[in-house]
């Protein structure tokens, strides 16, 4: 018996491959947006989604149903991608079932010893509690974490997920009203797994939202104008309102792979002086020192007191200065001021002290140009935070050097007059920053006239295992 595809089903298979190639080409393309061997399991996840995508349009031709139970074999790998490590590697494990279950119903249906009718709605519904039940997860491990990125990375996954427990609810209606809606869904929700987990944005974001929405309205004046009836318009405009946010997340990802044009532009504009060659001479070695992901370096979390923290970093940003006209003693002075001796905090050990370490060093370096400057650091702690802060002030009188100010932790190398009044290219700061939010914290600075201060906000709580991954 000769079986034929509906349009709209086949033309949210193609919608689920479609989607399911630009997921594997941004795996492929987004070199930096993760360890390899997350890229290669989402290239796998993908792989299975266009093989379902296929293994469907060949189950409904031969009569085996419009391919609703593989979208398990989809769920499986989907909850894999959204659940290891965010959330626990334990919940990962409930991709197994549907794996199973949905090769079984679609093999009994071929047989014919399962109703195509009966096997469908059965393996949709089955599907969608699963997927729901990881979104809902992410949501709640949302809630116990600090660590900024990765509450966005649940919020990420956990829309993927939802997406993926719709369009499985859908896939419970009959063939005739779903219009393989499923399929899109599945598509969708691999798109945004991946686009989230590949990119520090996690989107998808309001811009890939907005696209969404603007593409859903034209295809429901697409759908009034030719006439559709109700329900095929609104089937139409989900399936472009879904396809187009998932393409546009994939897209927005890819598009930040690339290396920025505007960085070979020459600014005219800028009040930025360039390093002088002694500070470019030093600039390899600062490449690497500027590597957070370096290969051998693992990341751990630890409670260490905090003072302990802070002498460590003391000593080593001491060592670290330039020992000038016998002044030793009063060059590298530092009052620390402390509320609470006991204070300790969570985190990887290494990356804290060597944040602190070049927070400090930066404010030694002020007495470059005015040995007369005073170190301070003021150590406060509540029940869930702790905040290191690092003042240095010229004394009343002194004149302070002209656009002398701190340098800016989001634009390093690009400080007014780096290499005359405020020795270095920023680079430690800039690092520093992206030490302290590696571990859920942030760095604040602010400068004036007088002197300048950076702050360190750190949790005092993490859950074990997060630090690394923002």
């Amino acid at each position: 018996m000769e079986h034929t595809l509906d349009p709209m089903l086949r033309a949210s298979l193609a919608t689920l491959a479609a989607l399911s190639v630009l997921g594997g080409i941004t795996a492929v393309a987004r070199r930096g947006g993760g360890p390899r061997i997350e890229r290669v399991g989402l290239l796998l996840h993908h792989g299975v989604a266009l093989g379902v995508a296929v293994a469907a349009a060949l189950g409904a031709m031969l009569g085996g149903g419009d391919g609703r139970p593989l979208l398990l074999c989809a769920a499986g790998p989907l909850l894999v991608l959204c659940l290891q490590e965010v959330v626990s590697a334990r919940l990962a494990l409930l991709s197994v079932p549907p794996v199973v279950v949905g090769l079984v119903m679609q093999g009994l249906a071929l047989l014919g010893v399962v109703p195509p009718a009966l096997a469908g709605p059965t393996a949709a519904g089955l599907a969608a509690g699963a997927t729901l039940a990881g979104a809902v997860t992410c949501l709640w491990r949302r809630r116990e974490l600090v660590v900024p990125r990765l509450r966005v990375l649940l919020a990420s996954q956990a829309s993927a997920l939802a997406v993926a427990s719709f369009g499985a609810a859908v896939g419970i209606l009959p063939a005739g009203m779903n219009g393989g809606l499923w399929a899109v869904a599945a598509g969708a929700a691999g798109a945004l797994g991946t686009a989230g987990r590949l990119s520090p944005t996690s989107p998808p974001g309001l811009r890939e939202v907005v696209g969404g929405v603007v593409v859903a309205l034209l295809a429901l004046v697409v759908g009034v104008a030719l006439p559709l009836d109700v329900a095929s318009t609104l089937r139409l405009a989900l399936w472009a309102g879904l396809a187009s946010t998932a393409a546009f997340a994939l897209v927005s990802v890819l598009i930040d792979a690339r290396p920025s044009a505007l960085l070979l532009r020459g600014d005219t504009t800028t009040n930025a002086s360039l390093p002088s060659p002694a500070a470019l001479g030093v600039m390899p070695p600062l490449y690497d020192d500027a590597l957070l992901r370096r290969p051998g370096r693992p990341s751990v979390v630890a409670r260490v007191p905090a003072r302990r923290l802070l002498e460590a970093a003391l000593e080593r940003a001491r060592a670290a200065q330039p020992v000038t006209r016998g002044r030793k003693d009063e060059q590298l002075r530092v009052e620390v001021v402390t509320a609470d001796a006991d204070l300790d905090v969570d985190g990887d050990p290494t990356d804290l002290a060597e944040a602190l370490c070049a927070v400090l060093d930066n404010a030694l370096r002020v007495r470059a140009f005015n040995p007369e400057a005073k170190v301070q650091v003021h150590l406060r702690g509540g029940p869930s935070a702790i905040t290191f802060e690092v003042v240095d002030s010229l004394p009343e009188g002194a004149s302070p050097a002209q656009d002398a100010g701190i340098p800016d932790a989001e634009a390093p190398f690009l400080h007014p007059r780096a290499d005359l009044d405020r020795p270095g290219l920023g680079v430690s700061l800039a690092r520093a920053r992206l030490l302290v939010e590696k571990n859920g914290g942030k760095l604040l600075t602010r400068s004036s006239a007088e002197g300048s201060t950076v702050q360190l906000t750190m949790p005092r709580r993490m859950t074990k295992g997060t630090v690394g991954q923002a």
